[in-house]
Parts: structure tokens; sequence; C-alpha cells
């Protein structure tokens, strides 16, 4: 158990650094969590693992991460994250300026943390890619906070969200996101959204959308605006917008208007 309240448990530097196999139990719980009430963070603001401002090539494979500020904080360059699981944290990830290039998070489990990944916006890396792996009773699984300058990719794929309570996915403008093969489902939405896309007021930089063989529960998309010369002006209140179809001809993901 890590007895700091701030700062950092465990920080990666240099190049090529890892950790493998380790469980790091934060200064907000006493013994490993099974619940949230066996948790306080009201006191922390520790990371518990830190990949360094100016490290490269970072690997964290296999560690369990739980009752800190942010499970795992990316300051540098990480070259995988992979079968890991951060729980009953504010934020299980949070990718943070220092971070450059591309994030790739493989078979990782997020569980009853306020944010499952944050993105910062002054963050700089290009894209981020998820691969399998699940985030349940999460405030928001996936954070996107619109970067400051250029835009981000982000892939998502074979990814199971379940109980977030406000969406399962938000993402800012400037992002491109693709989400393929996963399921959303609809318990214990407060807002009644699984995916919110929002733009801040500015069409042309608002986030693009690619669905592919997902199933969400909870279909609606909220706070989408269209650009690139969409036409809305034959649509009525209450038509559907298809985002994506499968072979099958089956609607996957869509939004009304309102």
């Amino acid at each position: 158990q890590v007895g700091l309240s701030s700062g950092a448990g465990i920080e990666l530097a240099g190049t090529g650094a890892g950790l493998i196999g380790l469980r790091v139990l934060g200064p907000g719980a006493s013994s490993w969590p099974g619940s949230p009430s066996d948790v306080d963070l009201s006191t922390v603001s520790l990371d518990g693992v830190r990949i360094a401002s100016g490290a490269a090539d970072a690997m964290v494979q296999s560690v369990e991460v739980a009752a800190c500020a942010t499970a795992l904080a990316v300051e540098g360059g990480a070259k995988a994250i992979v079968a890991c699981a951060f729980l009953y944290s504010v934020r299980g990830i949070e990718i943070r300026s220092g971070a450059m290039g591309a994030v790739f998070v493989t078979r990782t489990r997020f569980h009853a943390c306020t944010r499952g990944i944050r993105t910062d916006g002054a963050a700089a890396f290009d894209l981020l890619t998820l691969r399998g792996g699940t985030m349940s009773a999460c405030g928001h699984g996936l954070d996107l906070v619109a970067p400051a300058s250029p835009w981000r990719t982000v892939e998502m794929s074979d990814l199971e969200f379940s109980q977030n309570l406000e969406a399962d996915i938000q993402a800012g403008r400037r992002q491109s996101l693709a989400l393929r093969g996963a399921h959303l489902d609809q318990s214990g939405k407060r807002n009644g959204a699984a995916v919110e896309l929002t733009a801040s007021g500015s069409t042309v930089q608002a986030p693009n959308l690619i669905v592919e063989n997902t199933s969400a529960e909870n279909t609606e998309v909220v706070s989408v605006q269209l650009s690139g010369g969409t036409n809305l002006n034959l649509l009525a209140s209450g038509d559907l917008i298809v985002l994506a179809t499968d072979p099958d001809d089956v609607d996957d993901l869509w939004t009304r208007l309102k």
C-alpha cells in the first residue's frame, strides 16, 4: 500500500521502463476495496502509477491500481498498457500534457471511477487505441476532452460498457472516433444517452463518429452538431438519422431530431 496522499506511488522514467504484475493500493482505502463504500478519496490526490514527462516507450502490463485520485497518469510516451485493472479511483487513466504520439490500451478493465479514461485538452498525443476490456459503473467511461490544437483520432473496438452513469463516451471537438464491435448498455444512464458528441458551438470542428457492428441498448446520441454541408431542411422533428448499419441491415446507432 502507498501511504502518500499526493505525488506518485510509482513513477516510470527514461526509455523503455516497464511495470509488470503489481498491485498498487492507494491511500483511499485500508484494504483492497470491493465496493465504493470501502473508499474515501476526499483528501487524496495521488497518482498510483505515473509515466513521467519525457519518458519514452513505457510499458504497463497486468497491473492493478485502486483507491487513488488517478490510477495511471500518462505524462510521457506510453508504448502499451496491457491487461490492467484500474478501480475505485477518481480517474482510471488520465492522459496529460506531455503525452505524445500514440497511446495503446488493450484488455484493460475500468470499474467504479468517476472517469474511466480522461484526456487532458493540453495533451498533444494524436492517437488513442482501445482494444478489448470493460468500463463499468463509472461516471463517464471515456471523457475525451477536446484537444487544444490539431485533430486527434480515437479507435475503439471490442469494448463492453455497462452501468456508466453519465455517458459511456463523451467527446469534444476536433476528434475523430471509430467505435467497432462494442456493446453499450442502457442501465444507470442519468441523461439517457450512451454517446455524447459536443462541439461547443463550432460545427466545423464538431467531432466525427463512425460506428460499426456495435450493439447499443440505449441508442440515442445527443448534442450532435453536423457539419460539412449537411442539409437538414427536409427533415422534421422526430425523424431519425442513421449513423451506421450492419450487413444484416439492422440499425445499430441513431439519433433523433429534437
